[in-house]
């Protein structure tokens, strides 16, 4: 555990080192890319069933449609995939299928 004190100027050298080693240990091991994957994932499928409910994710197809709109639009904003998918959703929901 590391401790430091700004108003000191104590420790605060070894805190930056600390924070810029887990930084890179985070990059070359891929957790940081895994970590980001997953969250990008949940706020999609959080924002969706906070949206559509289960149903809607139902009409949507599941885990596997959020995989495929994440895929589908990897460069696009979380919002943008989020507004995407939804659309989706509501074609399904309107037409009474499965979504496109």
């Amino acid at each position: 555990m590391l401790s430091g004190s700004a108003r000191d100027g104590i420790g605060i050298d070894a805190l930056i080192e600390a924070i810029d080693e887990h930084a890179a240990y985070l990059a070359e091991s891929g957790l940081a890319e895994r970590r980001r994957i997953e969250g990008r994932r949940a706020r999609v499928q959080n924002a969706l069933a906070a949206r559509y409910g289960r149903f809607g994710l139902e009409r949507l197809g599941g885990d596997q449609a959020i995989d495929a709109g994440l895929a589908e639009f990897a460069e696009a904003s979380v919002e943008r995939v989020i507004d995407e998918l939804g659309r989706r959703i509501e074609a399904a929901l309107v037409d009474g299928g499965d979504a496109p």
